[in-house]
């Protein structure tokens, strides 16, 4: 039974906190940001947190972990996912009241390891590798002198591939995997101060197979110019 339920098991569900630190600093910035995300689906529900780092608003290095609960079952127990991601964001801003949308460039990658009782009593592991690449538009919409929103469409492609193995990691099963997928969001930014931000992030996905909602709540702070 696991090893048909393998590739459901591999799609991609887990909260890759998306860390766009730099989109919501002034152009020659650099900054830390700090968050955390929610993320449901017909696939499970995931929960996770991470932070990163912007250089002067050009390229954004982050990493996040994330938990998820799965619900389809393995033999009638649950499992759940853990998951790390590391990401670079390329961002193309300049100070142009003429261009007022702005794009960059995302790669990431997705270390999944899966546990569940069955998994366990037989000592078999199952883990999957993730990469990603995607073109991201965004631009500032201005509410007041304080708050702005930020809407954004992005396109990624992800490929992985998903491992069955024993307990002396010898191979049962391999499962290959990729798809596309649009995002669209709308990030509700706050400056408490002219380097503080506060934002809300909810967001929509849609892959092959499945559509996520999902909300990131941040802290980003810019350091120095």
């Amino acid at each position: 039974m696991r090893h048909i339920l393998l590739t459901i098991f591999f799609s991609f569900l887990s909260v890759s906190i998306g860390f766009s630190q730099g989109t919501f600093l002034k152009n020659g910035e650099s900054g830390f940001e700090v968050g955390a995300a929610y993320a449901s689906s017909k696939v499970g529900t995931a929960i996770g947190g991470g932070i990163g780092y912007s250089i002067e608003s050009l390229a954004d290095f982050s990493v996040s972990v994330s938990r998820a609960a799965l619900a389809q079952k393995m033999n009638g127990n649950k499992v759940l996912e853990y998951a790390i991601s590391p990401s670079l964001e390329v961002n193309f801003k300049r100070d142009s009241a003429t261009i007022p949308i702005f794009a960059s460039l995302i790669f990431g990658y997705e270390k999944d390891m899966y546990r569940s009782s069955p998994l366990n009593r037989l000592n078999e592991s199952m883990n999957g590798d993730f990469f990603s690449a995607g073109f991201l538009l965004y631009g500032n919409i201005y509410v007041s002198r304080r708050i702005y929103i930020q809407p954004s469409a992005e396109i990624d492609y992800v490929i992985g591939t998903g491992d069955l193995r024993d307990k002396y990691q010898m191979y049962i099963q391999s499962s290959d995997y990729s798809t596309g997928v649009a995002t669209v969001s709308a990030a509700l930014v706050f400056n408490a101060s002219s380097r503080r931000m506060f934002v809300i992030e909810p967001a929509v996905s849609r892959d092959k197979d499945y559509t996520t909602y999902s909300v990131e709540v941040d802290f980003v702070m810019a350091t120095f110019r």
